[in-house]
């Protein structure tokens, strides 16, 4: 058991490990002697299996607390404006899965682990009645790829991080990424040769030849910048 006093409080705290499970909270005790007492008592309680007998505020949960992460991601100087961009955009996945109606400490690595982000098929926008483009409704819903998905993991660990650092939780849960597939092979020359015969093939048909032609331009312009397998594969199809 420890006591301690935080920069930013006048009261004492206690912070204390019992069965793996870690217990902290102000003792609301301006004196050592007396917080002592009060940590004593708690642990004491804990141990014959009653609650506890210091009140906690119960966390927020994601969706109210996505307001004030949301107006420090806009305010906040040290991101720059595709950081800033990466966490809105993870928010919004975040905000169309089951994580939305539950407390900030109950999003646990298990809980994280059954979720499966979707997002929408396609990227229209459509302009709403204040002429500002948002998301065309009714649109397909698809199951999120590995690294959208640690889009997502990854703006929910900030949350959780921000949410520790404000003191709107106590402790914060631990929460690994998904399994992403990464870039496993490169096209050399000679493979890139055999793509353009493929492209390349005499047709008759003029639409059919200038489509190939087009779609090989757009397979250099993927090669040069660099590309995800499933995209590469989709590519690799000639029509």
């Amino acid at each position: 058991m420890s006591l301690f006093k935080p920069p930013d409080s006048r009261y004492w705290w206690y912070s204390f490990y019992l069965e793996g499970q870690r217990h902290r909270n102000s003792t609301k005790k301006n004196t050592r002697t007396a917080a002592a007492v009060v940590e004593a008592t708690e642990l004491a309680r804990l141990q014959e299996g009653q609650p506890s007998a210091v009140r906690r505020k119960k966390p927020p949960t994601l969706r109210d607390f996505s307001e004030r992460f949301l107006e420090w991601v806009k305010n906040s100087q040290r991101l720059t404006p595709n950081g800033e961009r990466y966490y809105q955009y993870g928010w919004r996945l975040l905000s169309q899965s089951k994580l939305m109606g539950m407390r900030l400490d109950q999003i646990t690595q298990d809980v994280a682990e059954s979720v499966v982000f979707r997002r929408p098929a396609l990227n229209r926008k459509e302009k709403n009645e204040h002429g500002k483009y948002v998301a065309a409704a009714g649109k397909e819903m698809i199951v999120c790829s590995g690294h959208y998905s640690n889009q997502a993991l990854r703006t929910l660990k900030r949350m959780q991080s921000k949410a520790f650092e404000w003191k709107v939780i106590y402790e914060k849960p631990r929460i690994t990424l998904a399994d992403a597939s990464g870039r496993d092979r490169l096209i050399d020359e000679r493979t890139e040769d055999h793509l353009e015969e493929a492209y390349l093939l005499p047709t008759n048909h003029p639409r059919t030849r200038r489509l190939r032609e087009q779609a090989w331009l757009v397979m250099i312009i993927l090669q040069d910048c660099g590309m995800r397998p499933d995209v590469q594969r989709l590519a690799a199809a000639p029509a």
